[in-house]
């Protein structure tokens, strides 16, 4: 029977878990055990569903299974589902606290995800009592440890607010964000995710498409958003744009695109006579061979906010201006 060495990868938080579990297997039944190889099976070729079939299998057999739980956990947080994945990261440390202790990190992150800050703090803590953790994991712990202490703090002063759909004219099936605004309240523009169709890139296909879309305010309220089409949108992906006050001129983020200079530059477009500007890159200093995204320019139009992962940087992505 071929036995598979447990090999946790985790991506949460824009980091990946460099620490890796190898021991043997924590079940005594050959039953259990051959469940979980074949689920292995088909989580090593990406068949998730088929694969968090055969470890709850396992576990049905062998409820303290410890690396079922912990594969089901990685499953669970593929799928975004962070509640599940709390609660089988929790019951793999049930079982076992001391042999794997990057548990505890996984664990502290699916808890940050739905809120439950106060265990995810003691998870991250626990965390790092840990000997020969990631350097990696360890920045990021640190880190989310100041963010759980800040959300305990700031839930205990909450803010009251009335949130409220602006309606189906704007909002879909689709996922739409990043809304800018112009200082009239007249002018609406934000970017939406559409998930159907096939659409090509420079390396095959994708499956969802980033595009501009506008919606203007009337006596009525927000009308039905429409594609702002051409030249501001194209084959590739464009987002993260804000608005001058007057909505005169945008600044935006584009990726792969012609004559780049990174994988993700800043670009600008001007509004004149009813149609948007061809956008051009805004090119050194604002854009590098490194990553620049998310603009945002201040009201009176002297100063550029952005994001880059350039060199000189305090983090792997900062703000600068």
């Amino acid at each position: 029977m071929k036995y598979y060495v447990f090999i946790i990868l985790f991506l949460v938080s824009c980091t990946v878990s460099q620490e890796s579990f190898s021991q043997s297997l924590h079940t005594s039944s050959n039953k259990a055990l051959k469940l979980y190889n074949e689920g292995m099976a088909f989580y090593d070729y990406s068949e998730l569903s088929k694969a968090e079939v055969l470890f709850k299998s396992a576990l049905a057999t062998d409820s303290t299974f410890f690396e079922a739980h912990m594969m089901l956990g990685e499953i669970y947080t593929k799928s975004r589902n962070f509640k599940d994945a709390t609660a089988s990261y929790s019951a793999a440390v049930a079982i076992d606290s001391v042999s794997y202790r990057p548990v505890f990190f996984t664990l502290a992150n699916a808890e940050m995800m739905i809120g439950d800050y106060a265990n995810a703090l003691n998870h991250y803590k626990a965390y790092l009592r840990s000997k020969g953790i990631s350097e990696k994991n360890r920045v990021v712990a640190e880190k989310n440890v100041r963010n759980c202490e800040f959300a305990i703090e700031s839930l205990k002063k909450p803010v009251s607010f009335n949130p409220i759909s602006v309606g189906a004219n704007i909002n879909t099936s689709d996922d739409e964000y990043w809304p800018s605004i112009t200082a009239d309240g007249q002018t609406l523009m934000f970017t939406r995710q559409v998930h159907s169709g096939n659409y090509p890139t420079g390396m095959g296909s994708r499956a969802a498409q980033e595009d501009f879309y506008l919606s203007l305010n009337s006596d009525s309220g927000w009308g039905i958003a429409y594609n702002a089409g051409a030249p501001l949108n194209t084959s590739s992906n464009e987002g993260a744009q804000t608005l001058s006050s007057n909505g005169n001129y945008m600044y935006f983020t584009a990726c792969e695109r012609s004559g780049r200079l990174g994988s993700c530059d800043i670009y600008f477009s001007s509004f004149s006579n009813g149609k948007w500007s061809v956008p051009y890159n805004l090119g050194w200093p604002v854009n590098t061979v490194s990553w620049e995204s998310t603009p945002s320019i201040s009201s009176d139009g002297s100063m550029l906010f952005f994001t880059s992962n350039r060199q000189g940087g305090i983090g792997g992505k900062d703000l600068w201006y």
